[in-house]
């Protein structure tokens, strides 16, 4: 996911937000623990041991190699809603890419309004999908994570729209808050993405 908020502003305007890979909620990203969002992960085998022996036997005292339908579906649907986003970045990267400062205040707001369409659409995409408990804190505090990058193109916008011109945008796409959105969103696709990987779920979230 991280790399797809890279893609909505280019490098120019969105520095370290879009540095963006989508960020990373994203990927290989900081501390699961400090950003709430900590993978639940498929218990993994304890060593017992035998009343009477001292030698320790590595036994898993369920089968958990199958993963549960419920989380199964669950990642399908965030895939699918990963694959929307990434069409839509395309489609609004290509008026983005063609931002300069020479280009009229009106285009600037055309093309962020654009790229906060799409960001709009994923954040209803994954208010529409319900996380079954193993994700669910860090189903709920990534909506919150797009909320936030919405909230900062929306200030883009706005810069532009009180007066301002594509660096005011780029200021705000650039700020410590959006830096910091970056690597929320970073450690929480990133935290996602383990507990697929630890139910041996196949799926690619572009972290």
């Amino acid at each position: 996911m991280r790399r797809i908020i890279r893609t909505l502003i280019p490098p120019l305007l969105i520095g370290l937000l879009l540095s963006l890979g989508m960020a990373a909620a994203s990927c290989g990203g900081g501390d699961d623990e400090d950003n709430g969002a900590e993978p639940t992960a498929t218990a993994a085998p304890e060593a017992t041991e035998d009343a009477g022996d001292d030698e320790p036997t590595d036994e898993p005292a369920d089968d958990t190699s199958e993963p549960s339908s419920d989380l199964e579906d669950y990642f399908q649907e965030l895939d699918a809603a990963e694959n929307e986003l990434r069409s839509g970045a395309a489609s609004a990267d290509e008026g983005l890419t063609a931002l300069n400062n020479a280009t009229p205040p009106d285009e600037v707001i055309a093309a962020f309004e654009e790229a906060l369409a799409v960001v709009d659409e994923f954040g209803a995409d994954l208010q529409a999908i319900d996380p079954p408990d193993e994700t669910a804190v860090a189903h709920e505090e990534t909506i919150a994570a797009w909320q936030a990058v919405s909230g900062i193109v929306a200030d883009a916008i706005d810069a532009v729209e009180g007066g301002g011109t594509l660096q005011d945008a780029q200021d705000v796409l650039t700020s410590q808050e959006a830096s910091e959105v970056d690597a929320a969103t970073d450690a929480l696709c990133s935290a996602l993405q383990q507990i697929a990987t630890d139910n041996g779920i196949d799926v690619d979230l572009g972290c």
